[in-house]
This record gives structure tokens, sequence and C-alpha cells, in this order.
């Protein structure tokens, strides 16, 4: 099962209750909302995988509890991570602001920032101005990040196994 399915899945799975209250327990502890059909926001990169991945999901709290912006919330995540790392070095080594937007943010609120050109997805911690592990190489990577176990994850698991996703 790839990583569009498995996104797929988890969008139907809380298709008509996106706070996750009325479908089975644990889906209370995720978030999963609908993809809209929007216009392409200014300034945004635009690429088959990004098209893809925001066709079929609209965002959400998932796995580890990983943020993943909208394709409504994206360019002003970017734009504020942006403008608050304006004088961080460490951060505009690795990043073009012409081909790079955040996608997510971590559980402590770090950016996930997707590379539309290396294809590199990577979560900066900006207390400390560096890169953290894991560097995922595509946006498929990332989103077999997210789905992963995790520890202490039993519930996510279970979710996962009510929405029909098998590792």
């Amino acid at each position: 099962m790839d990583w569009l399915e498995k996104l797929e899945l988890m969008a139907k799975h809380y298709k008509d209750d996106e706070s996750g209250l009325a479908v089975p327990e644990p889906a209370f502890l995720f978030v999963v909302r609908q993809p809209k059909a929007i216009s392409w926001p200014e300034g945004v990169p635009q690429t088959q995988e990004l098209e893809s991945y925001f066709k079929v999901f609209g965002g959400g709290v998932l796995g580890p509890q990983i943020v993943l912006h909208s394709l409504e919330e994206v360019r002003e995540e970017t734009d504020r991570w942006f403008n608050l790392l304006k004088d961080d070095e460490n951060f505009w080594g690795e990043v073009d602001e012409k081909n790079c937007v955040v996608i997510a943010n971590d559980p402590d609120g770090a950016p996930w920032v997707y590379n539309t050109q290396t294809g590199q997805i990577a979560s900066y911690w900006w207390k400390e101005s560096s890169w953290e592990e894991p560097i995922c190489t595509s946006l498929a990577n990332f989103i077999e990040f997210v789905f992963a176990p995790h520890e202490g994850g039993d519930d996510w698991e279970k979710v996962k196994q009510q929405a029909g996703i098998k590792a």
C-alpha cells in the first residue's frame, strides 16, 4: 500500500467526522480534514507530488502528533516561519524561499520544510538552529514516516487498523 492510499483511507475513515468523535476510539486523538477544491495558492511551489497529496488529504494531526497543513494553510505557515527565521543563517543555508514550503509542524511546533527541488523534507529545531533527524528523501518518505509505528503509539496503530491501513 503506497503513501497516497494510506492518506485516502485515513481521510475516508474520518469523512463524516473530522474530529474523530463519532468514529471508534481512539480516533479522537487525531484529526483529519477533507481536501477542498481550491485554486493553488500564489507563492506555493507546485509539483505533481504536492498536487497528489493535497488532492486526497486536507491536513490534520496524525501519527506522533505531527500537524500536517492543508493547502489553505501552507502559504501562511510558510510565511510565518520564514519571517521568524529571517536572521537564522543555518536555516537559510538549506532553504530556498522560491522552492521550499512548510508542510507540517512536529509536536513541539518545529516546522517540517519541504524542498520541491531536492524532494527532501526535514524538521528544523529553531531553538538550536539545527536540522533534526530523520531527513526524508521525498514527500512519500515523509508520509511513510508519519504512518510508521512510534514509541507509545498503540492508539495510532489501532486507528490505522480501523481505517484499513496495513503495514
